[in-house]
């Protein structure tokens, strides 16, 4: 089953990350009302495709408990008026996720996070590298979030409006000189008629919002567990794992709030700003996260 939020606005925080990163991870997340707040930073995607293809082929679901650290993801529903765009992946491509989709889907990079709207960044550069479309060939629009089951990876969904007619959206796909890379074949469809092929669940997801058609209860409805973990994800510092600057003056509230009472330690970490003169702020992030790691054992 996959998650589903049916956001208005996707805000994006940069971070620092892995300097040698080639995709950007999710290190918080945090929902309120029809908004949410993503806070991505630089990583290696290697670790990561290995671990989901394992849990895709094992049928181990996933969970936001392990959303920090995976890529974020993109999907983009490409559509010419009332068709979208059905593409058969290559043998080998799909494990559980379906053999088919109706999205061009890809990781965030480094690269997408260079201007001021990395996720339409990231949706405008799968469009080009992937079926030969761009910003000129139709307006992107933006849809709601999504959680890939098994992978446990977050999925800004996109909407591709194709100014092409039809015929012409597909032949432009079948010709595009990088389209059997990923791609076997693809057809121009219906949306109902997209929905009989084996389409991924993001894809299925993505197509049943085109129609209008509300996903199952259980796609708008997070679990429990869920919410907990969001909550818990966007109470934490990325980098330490430590509470941040709002779930401590929370904590510190409901300390004092029996009698207005209540001790607080201050650390200092001496000679920081020697290590990320000397070795780079990765190795000052280093010491940070053992700090953090010790003093958290410490205090149990």
């Amino acid at each position: 089953m996959v998650s589903y939020l049916p956001l208005k606005k996707l805000d994006v925080v940069v971070g620092p990350g892995d300097p040698a990163g080639d995709c950007m991870a999710l290190a918080r997340l945090s929902v309120a009302g029809g908004r949410a707040e993503v806070a991505i930073a630089p990583a290696p995607f290697a670790g990561f495709v290995l671990e989901a293809n394992q849990g895709e082929a094992s049928g181990r679901p996933g969970s936001w408990e392990d959303a920090p650290g995976k890529p974020l993801a993109v999907s983009v529903l490409v559509r010419s008026g009332d068709k979208v765009l059905a593409l058969k992946r290559r043998e080998g491509l799909a494990v559980q996720s379906g053999p088919w989709t109706a999205s061009v889907t890809g990781t965030v990079v480094p690269a997408d996070a260079a201007g001021p709207d990395p996720l339409a960044a990231a949706a405008l550069r799968e469009l080009g590298e992937e079926v030969g479309l761009a910003a000129g060939d139709g307006e992107l629009s933006f849809r709601g979030l999504a959680l890939a089951p098994g992978k446990a990876q977050a999925v800004a969904l996109f909407e591709f409006a194709a100014s092409l007619p039809p015929e012409d959206l597909l032949a432009r796909a079948l010709s595009w000189p990088r389209f059997g890379e990923e791609h076997g074949a693809a057809e121009v469809l219906p949306p109902e008629r997209a929905l009989e092929l084996p389409l991924s669940p993001v894809s299925r997801l993505a197509v049943g919002l085109l129609l209008g058609t509300p996903p199952p209860p259980g796609h708008y409805r997070l679990a429990e567990r869920e919410r907990e973990a969001l909550r818990r994800l966007a109470s934490l510092d990325p980098l330490t794992g430590l509470l941040n600057g709002r779930a401590f003056r929370g904590r510190l509230e409901e300390a004092l709030a029996p009698d207005g009472r209540a001790a607080v330690v201050l650390f200092d970490v001496d000679g920081l700003k020697l290590v990320n003169d000397r070795h780079g702020h990765a190795a000052g992030d280093e010491v940070l996260g053992r700090f953090a790691a010790a003093l958290a054992g410490a205090a149990g």
